[in-house]
């Protein structure tokens, strides 16, 4: 999409859950064609910039802006990493996409192995950022953003940090009292679940029957004016299955509920799809099927790690760029390593449908 000025032009994997708010700050001075988060974000960008943007969006995202003006493209992702978002240089060309297969795609992608990240998945059970299972290619680190120009390298700035939100939380604690912090607490995460109930599909939620699932689940039913739709994955190994647990909440609180039971047999059947798809890295299965040298922990819990999610290399009428490579003479240094790592095992699926390409005269200077 382009913004209303034709400066920026984005392609936006995630939502904004609160453009709206955005949208009544700019309405003064911009006149908004539609109703999408994505066209509140560009103008967004006209007004304050996109460096300046990215600490006033609450959501979850990862996208790319071409600046005409500046002639920089700028990579960006959310705060705590819920949308992944990969680069690599391989010769003088520039790719980057939120699912590897992305990457994989084009003529210069070279697939060899990093042994360093081998190792950390084998010891971890999944790779922190900035690593990737490939040589030379980056996860762009959660509140980070990277702007790649003609006239040097790269490097990722952060735009939010937790050691910060932290080190301001000790130096500044909340001065009410307990009861106040109650409350404080109820409305914060009232607020969160509403805004992200804003949505043109429908919405449900995944139920395990723990404090989690069953707080979010219990807020979005007293904000909903129909049964909520909740789901649950359950196992025919009791001391792993949760289903009783999540039946019991979803009774309680009267939601539409669904529960599907899976067997290793089930797990192993979609092995040679998820292969062939590169949508599944790695596959902790629960027992009986665990290896005899590798025993399930004690409290772990069956999950599947993912690679990546995706931006599928194909265009679209709200993305008028149409590949994934910008070719440049700037090299991308490597991320440092020192950075804190979050670990993100539980991403969504990508819903982005547009990779971009930046030929040579775009960044000619």
């Amino acid at each position: 999409m382009t913004s209303d000025g034709d400066r920026y032009v984005v392609t936006l994997n995630g939502e904004i859950y609160n453009f709206r708010e955005l949208r009544e700050e700019l309405a003064h001075k911009h006149n908004f064609r539609g109703t999408s988060d994505t066209e509140v974000m560009l103008a967004a960008f006209e007004e304050w910039g996109v460096e300046n943007t990215l600490p006033k969006l609450n959501g979850m995202f990862a996208f790319a802006v071409w600046d005409r003006v500046s002639r920089t493209l700028t990579l960006a992702r959310d705060r705590i990493g819920e949308k992944p978002l990969y680069y690599a240089t391989f010769g003088e060309t520039f790719l980057f996409a939120s699912e590897l297969k992305g990457l994989k795609r084009h003529p210069e992608f070279v697939g060899s192995i990093n042994r360093d990240a081998l190792a950390v998945y084998l010891r971890h059970n999944y790779i922190p950022a900035p690593q990737c299972i490939y040589r030379d290619v980056y996860k762009l680190r959660p509140g980070h953003f990277l702007r790649i120009s003609a006239q040097g390298a790269a490097t990722p700035q952060p735009y939010w940090e937790l050691r910060s939100v932290i080190q301001t939380g000790m130096a500044e604690p909340f001065p009410g009292s307990p009861q106040d912090a109650i409350e404080t607490l109820d409305y914060l995460l009232r607020a969160a679940v509403r805004r992200q109930m804003v949505s043109d599909v429908p919405l449900g939620a995944f139920l395990s029957g723990g404090i989690d699932s069953s707080t979010v689940v219990a807020l979005m039913q007293a904000q909903s004016s129909r049964p909520v739709r909740t789901f649950t994955i359950g196992f025919r190994e009791q001391q792993y299955d949760e289903a009783p647990h999540a039946r019991v909440v979803a009774q309680t609180l009267g939601t539409d509920h669904t529960e599907l039971y899976v067997t290793p047999g089930d797990a192993m059947a979609v092995i040679p799809t998820a292969i062939s798809t590169g949508s599944m890295r790695g596959c902790v299965l629960p027992s009986p099927t665990w290896p005899k040298a590798l025993p399930p922990q004690p409290h772990s819990e069956p999950s599947l790690a993912r690679m990546s999610a995706c931006w599928p290399p194909a265009a679209t009428a709200t993305a008028p760029l149409t590949a994934c490579s910008w070719r440049a003479s700037a090299r991308l240094a490597p991320p440092s390593r020192s950075t804190p790592c979050w670990p993100h095992t539980h991403t969504e699926p990508s819903r982005l449908t547009a990779t971009v390409k930046l030929p040579p005269a775009a960044i000619a200077t």
